[in-house]
């Protein structure tokens, strides 16, 4: 039969004998390391899932932020597209009130012209117009001459007898006046029987400012003729 040598032996006695005393249990801390670990890796798994909802949790907040931004950009925009609409309806609406302002002014304006034309010609009218000046007392009922006497031959206007005395006639307080003809029908100092002379008058050149009229206005009531302008 083989036999070991003696130092085998010995560490073989040795080795038994450390097994018997260990009584094959292993070490307090050997049994708490699997618990441990465990603690361990379920930590890892939860800060894994902290960290992963953490991370959801950020990436929503960012979302929420750019939507934010995105819709305060959106609103200040649109404010401003309003702000500039509304500055343009108000633009158009100024030029349409100075245009209609203008316009309303441009009627009144020429309505005003056409009054003063139409009130102008009314006045020449009345200017012009032919007035008999005794009727009108511009004159005095004068004498005639003889129909053969040389003012009679020089006579232009009206009957030959009335021209002895022409010059006292159509004598008018306002502006001057032009004979266009004459008639041997007017009371001479006051007779009922004598017929004396009268010529009729024509207003010449234009009325003076402020003049309105009538044409054959009386002496007397000549002052109420003019108005001021």
């Amino acid at each position: 039969m083989y036999r070991l040598p003696s130092d085998s032996m010995a560490n073989l006695v040795l080795l038994a004998l450390l097994v018997g005393v260990c009584g094959g249990r292993a070490p307090k801390g050997d049994t708490e390391l699997p618990a441990v670990a465990s603690m361990m890796n379920a930590s890892a798994h939860t800060l894994g899932r902290i960290s992963k909802h953490v991370e959801k949790i950020g990436k929503y907040r960012t979302q929420v932020g750019n939507e934010e931004q995105a819709a305060a950009r959106q609103q200040e925009q649109e404010q401003k597209m309003a702000a500039k609409e509304a500055k343009v309806k108000e633009g158009k609406a100024k030029a349409a009130e100075k245009a209609e302002k203008a316009r309303l002014e441009k009627k009144s304006k020429e309505a005003a012209a056409k009054e003063r034309e139409r009130r102008q010609k009314e006045i020449k009218a009345k200017w012009i117009k032919p007035f008999w000046d005794v009727e009108s007392g511009f004159g005095s009922c004068t004498p005639t001459n003889g129909e053969d006497s040389p003012a009679a031959k020089a006579s232009k206007v009206g009957v030959p007898q009335c021209a002895l005395y022409e010059k006292e006639h159509c004598k008018v307080p306002v502006g001057k006046a032009k004979k266009i003809d004459s008639a041997q029908n007017c009371r001479w100092a006051g007779s009922r029987i004598i017929k004396g002379c009268q010529f009729k008058c024509q207003r010449i050149g234009d009325p003076p400012a402020g003049w309105v009229g009538p044409s054959n206005a009386k002496k007397a009531d000549a002052a109420t003729s003019m108005v001021d302008v």
